[in-house]
This record gives C-alpha cells, structure tokens and sequence, in this order.
C-alpha cells in the first residue's frame, strides 16, 4: 500500500487514511478478540432490525435535510419553443446551464462564437501543394467587455502569437480547456444560477458517499460485537451507496437558475425543429451565423448546418465584409476536429482537481 507523498494536499492525506482506517480497525479487531465473520453481525433478530430500520431512516433524515430544497430540473415531454437565447446567454452558458456540467464542445462552441462576435477569424487555407488547414487569426477587436472565461479561451488559443493553424493549436489549446470548463462554472454560480460549481459539488457528494459506505464497515464489526447490532453499520455502508449514486443528480440551480432552465430547453427544441420553421424566419439574414454556436454547444451541428439547407448556400449571408467563419458544410470537419482534439487531449491529460 502506498504512502502520501510531498506533493498530497491535506484534502488527499485526509482521504487517504480515511480510506486506510477500515482495515487497520478489523486488524485491531482481530487481535483483541473481536469476530470478523460479517454474517454473524448481520443476524434478522428483533433488536439488530430494529437497529439497522432507525440508522437507515435517520442517515436518509440527515442526508435530505443536506440536500437542500434546490434540485436538477426534470423537462416534461411538452416545451415551450424559446427563438432566441434568453436574457443574452452564450451558447456554452446555455449548455452548462442546460446539463449542469460543463463539455469539451463548450470550448468549441465559445471560440466559433467569439468569431461570430469579431474577436478572430477562423480560414481554412493551402499553402503551396499542401493540403488547405484551418487557420485562426485574432483581431484587434477590444476585449474589454469579455467574460473571464472567453478571454481563457482567446488566451489558449493565441498563447504563441497572433496567427496559429489547428495542427499547431491541438497539443496546447486542449491543456488549458480545463481552466476555461472551471471558469465557466464560476461564471453560471457568479451569475446566480447555481448555488455551487456543478462539478465541485458533484465532486464532494460523490467522495463523501464513498467514504460514508467505508466507514460503515468497521462500525458493522464495532456494533456487532459490543451490541450485537451490527446492521446498524450495515445500514451506515448502504446509506453511502446511495449517496455515491444519487451524486450526479446533486448540482443545485437557484430559483432563477430553474427558470432559465426552462426557458434554455425551449431555446434548444427551438434549434432542434428550425427546419420545418425555416420559412417563418426567412426574413432573419443572420439566423444560421447567430445561433450556430449554440448548435455546437448543443451538441447538433451537424444537423443544423445540413439539415437547416444553408451549407449547400453559404452566400445567402455574405455581406460587405468577409465571413468570420466558413458558412458551408466543410465548418462540421473544423468542429469534429476540435472535438477530436479536445478528447485527445483530455486522456492525455489528468485533469485538474476542483478547487
């Protein structure tokens, strides 16, 4: 068995020996006598029940009473269509809000939309015989008003100068996309939508279970030689279980995190149907350059570039000025490669502890 090292946190030495405690108490039970046969301790008597019914009821007390009267929001099968994002939100905004955690795409999705928005161009170029690339160019637009989370991005994207093709981008961008996921939590809790960062919170409910149904171990062997009750341990192990896997569904949203909720999923089955609305919203020139970020951080470009009918027209929308991103079908291989990219990198990478 391993030792903590230099490097450990308090927060991993605590979880370390927590984890160790288990075994080291059945050793010491051992010795002086105790009986380690756990079905002896897990006898259906009248007491032992009795014991194992009122510690499971109470930890169950006591674990809702910690779970707070926020919860996940569980979408009906009928939504209210949403056509525009509500009250101004970014698309990776949207889809954290949405999902109560953040994604790899969220990152693909705020870099399209900060080129939409005139903070970089995104290319695709040739040089000489070799193949065309994507290429991304930052612009002198003011950053001022940016979100912290877009300027993590800009700043990932742009570390080695102005100019930087996608093959040089992949090895570096991806290592700092963890920052800007992290950010962005912060940004949706900032914001008041969620009490705490989805993921953290996930995080320590999830640890927490773990080591609630480790400890009840040792308590199993505890009370069923002094008491003869050991399903009140027993009962402590099960109630970790739970809470292990009741983890996911934890991340609280406000009041006006729900309510926005609400309104994001609209917004979504709105980009989902908009084929068959095409025809009520001819007259909105910028309706596919708008709001193709939020398909990306959706999670269905795809469909909304082919099946919306713009990728086979990509000059219905060319102005004075040249477009910032490629309005044709070749744009879903710039999104798959930076999903590819990000994925790449992420089992390369060991992710960050949430602080």
């Amino acid at each position: 068995m391993t030792r903590p090292d230099a490097g450990w946190t308090g927060k991993d030495v605590a979880i370390y020996l927590a984890t160790l405690s288990p075994f080291v108490l059945l050793f010491v039970g051992a010795a002086i006598g105790w009986t380690i046969a756990p079905l002896e301790h897990l006898r259906p008597t009248p007491q032992n029940v009795a014991a194992g019914t009122a510690t499971f009821v109470l930890g169950l007390m006591i674990v809702r009473s910690r779970w707070g009267t926020r919860h996940r929001v569980w979408r009906s099968g009928v939504v209210v269509p949403e056509f525009e994002p509500p009250d101004g939100m970014r698309p990776a905004e949207a889809d954290v809000l949405l999902h109560a955690k953040p994604r790899r795409r969220d990152v693909t999705a705020t870099v399209v939309d900060l080129a939409l928005r005139g903070f970089l161009r995104i290319e695709e170029r040739g040089v000489g015989q070799d193949p065309p690339t994507w290429v991304f160019e930052q612009t002198d637009a003011s950053i001022n008003d940016l979100r912290e989370y877009e300027l993590k991005t800009l700043a990932g994207v742009f570390t080695h100068g102005p100019t930087v093709s996608l093959a040089t981008l992949e090895p570096r961008f991806f290592v700092v996309a963890d920052l800007v996921e992290e950010e962005l939590e912060r940004e949706v809790v900032r914001r008041g939508w969620f009490a705490d960062p989805p993921r953290r919170l996930r995080s320590q409910w999830a640890t927490a279970g773990w080591l609630t149904a480790l400890a009840g171990i040792p308590l199993t062997f505890l009370f069923g030689n002094a008491f003869g009750l050991g399903l009140a341990g027993a009962a402590v192990s099960a109630i970790g279980v739970l809470v292990y896997a009741a983890a996911p569904w934890r991340p609280a949203r406000t009041a006006e995190g729900k309510a926005l909720t609400l309104r994001a999923a609209g917004f979504e089955h709105f980009l989902r149907t908009a084929e068959s609305e095409r025809q009520r919203f001819a007259e909105r020139e910028r309706l596919f350059e708008d709001y193709l970020p939020y398909a990306i951080g959706f999670g269905f470009v795809e469909q909304w570039v082919h099946g919306f009918g713009l990728a086979d027209r990509p000059g219905d929308f060319e102005g004075p000025a040249p477009a910032r991103v490629p309005l044709r079908a070749g744009l879903v291989g710039l999104v798959s490669q930076l999903d590819v990219a990000g994925a790449r990198s992420a089992a390369k990478e060991p992710r960050r502890a949430s602080s």
